[in-house]
């Protein structure tokens, strides 16, 4: 975009998404356009809880405790997973997708919400619960 200002051109997007996508407003956004076509808000919900879902792994990567380097290449690759088989695919999905029909000729698109309460799992139980038997090569153990 900086490139196209200086060179006196409109950035010109490859898809017409609405502005800040989001399927709610939170308590610190002063902002955005909430998605209110039905499919398109349970889509984009699916994708924030994935992308919280990789937050949450990410997070244990770097501020783990007591796992070993498999159990740390485990996350690394399963956050790599996620990304690629999971949120490319449906932040795709949604630019193409309707974001409501006060958006005439937009399309929503990802809007990378999450809970604001992500916070680092300190029993390593607990933390390996909740993402690793589902995102991960094979279910770990405690």
């Amino acid at each position: 975009m900086a490139e196209a200002r200086s060179n006196g051109a409109a950035f010109d997007p490859v898809r017409p998404v609405v502005s800040n996508p989001m399927t709610r407003f939170y308590e610190d956004t002063s902002g955005g356009s909430v998605i209110t076509d039905d499919l398109t808000h349970q889509v984009a919900d699916l994708f924030n809880a994935a992308y919280e879902t990789m937050l949450q792994m990410l997070l244990r990567f770097f501020a783990h405790l007591d796992e070993s380097e498999e159990e740390l290449r485990l996350l690394s690759r399963g956050t790599m997973r996620l990304m690629a088989s999971v949120l490319r695919p449906l932040g795709e999905a949604l630019t193409k997708m309707p974001a409501g029909p006060e958006f005439a000729g937009k399309t929503a698109g990802p809007g990378f919400g999450y809970n604001r309460d992500v916070h680092l799992l300190a029993h390593k139980t607990s933390a390996w619960v909740f993402p690793g038997s589902f995102w991960l090569e094979k279910p770990m153990r405690a």
